[in-house]
Formats: C-alpha cells, structure tokens, sequence
C-alpha cells in the first residue's frame, strides 16, 4: 500500500516505511515510479557516503547522473539509537566536492525492496503479539495507529480511535525502536551479508525512496524526493525516475 505525501509530514518516517497509515495515494505520472524499481536497474546504482552526506548515481550513456542528501551530524560520541529525515536533491555540485564523497572507498552497499520488505517483515513478526486480537500501539508524531492480528493471524492496522474493541494494546513502538530494531537485525545477519560491513542503503519501492542503516552509528535515515508545492508530486528529473 503507498501512502499520501501528506501523510508523511504528519506521522514521520516509522508509518511511511511500514505503509500502515490506512489512506492510500492516487498514483499520478509524477509518482508512480515509486511504486516499484525494477531489479535490474537497482543493480547499476551506486551510492557513495562522507559523513552526513550521501551520493547516489547512475552511470547512463557515460556519465554519473547524482542525486545527493544531507542530514544533521551525529555528535561524536552518541551512541543512541535515532532517525534523520533527509531530501534528495538534483543540484549541480562543485566537482571538488563531488569527489570527496563519491571515492571508491566510500561505496555503500544497496539492497532492494524485497530485501527491504524482508526486514520490516521481521521487524513486524517480532513487535506484534502471536495471538489474534492482541497488538502493538505505534507513536509517531501526531498520530497513533494500532498493528494487530485477527482471527486468522492476518496483520492489520487501524488509527487507536477505530481500534476494535476486543484488541487489546500489550505495547508501544516508535521510531527509536524501529531504529535498534532494524541496527540488531541487520547485525545478526552480517555473516550472510558482509561482516566487513556497516552501512546499508535500502530501495524501498515506496516513499522515502530510500532508506539509509548504520550500524555503527545506530542510526536511521529516510531519503525522500523534493516535494513540488504546485503539483503535490514528488520532483525528479526524468533520468532518475525512470531508472532509480
């Protein structure tokens, strides 16, 4: 299920990725490329990382097309778990700048959505409860949406003020906790994936497009397109949203 741009600013980036917000989008030519990213175009992305910065290329008729994020630094030294909120943008950078971050050594590692569907799928097998009609209350931001499952063992989501009365809330979980989550299950799959690693960039074939895990730093980032305020549709040049 995609969800409504709007309701990415009000419930923030938990209920986004988890796509339990309850009020689909219309799919429009300016979004409809988020709906799905074919497998064999994931494969010729690469994506760079320097500090809080983060490149994404593709090589296309000899060139590397970018698209760059920023987000506040994590002060040296925390070691909490957390989320940024980060735009992608499509800017010309300095050259100097550009290759700082997009050095051989800062490659970042790219999974794609069904790898991502994978993991929210595990997150979401651990954080709500085995018997029917028993759930979890997520906090994000303004709103309050209940996960539970039915008679049939199916997952469902409701706001908490249309939750059924017979399903009854054994707990909470908010974006802090899908952030160690996420960091403890990507560190118990390291041996099958690459102990060397760290960090992992996620395509998520939903808005954010893209989602940024680092071990390291415990720390979660949500990579969204820039918002176009006339149209209420995601902005991206035609390169990039037909091939990323």
């Amino acid at each position: 299920m995609r969800v409504s741009r709007s309701v990415v600013g009000i419930c923030g980036g938990l209920l986004v990725i988890l796509g339990l917000a309850g009020c689909a989008s219309t799919s429009n030519p300016r979004t409809r490329y988020l709906e799905q990213i074919e497998p064999d175009t994931v494969a010729n992305l690469l994506a760079y990382r320097s500090g809080n910065t983060l490149e994404i290329s593709y090589p296309l008729h000899g060139r590397h097309l970018l698209a760059h994020a920023t987000w506040p630094q994590v002060p040296a030294g925390d070691h909490a778990y957390r989320h940024q909120l980060a735009v992608l943008t499509f800017e010309k950078q300095a050259r100097a700048t550009r290759r700082s971050v997009t050095r051989k050594g800062n490659r970042v590692p790219i999974r794609d959505a069904q790898q991502w569907q994978q993991l929210i799928g595990q997150i979401m097998r651990q954080i709500v409860p085995n018997a029917p009609n028993h759930g979890t209350l997520l906090l994000l931001q303004n709103q309050e949406v209940v996960v539970y499952r039915d008679q049939t063992g199916k997952l469902q989501s409701v706001r908490l003020e249309n939750k059924p009365r017979q399903v009854a809330v054994g707990r909470t979980f908010n974006d802090t906790d899908f952030s160690r989550q996420a960091v403890a299950r990507l560190e118990g799959q390291l041996s099958a994936l690459d102990e060397n690693q760290s960090q992992f960039l996620f395509v998520t074939g939903q808005d954010p497009a893209f989602v940024l895990i680092d071990l390291r730093q415990r720390l979660v980032v949500y990579l969204s397109y820039p918002l176009d305020p006339e149209l209420n549709a995601e902005t991206v040049p035609g390169w990039f949203a037909l091939r990323a």
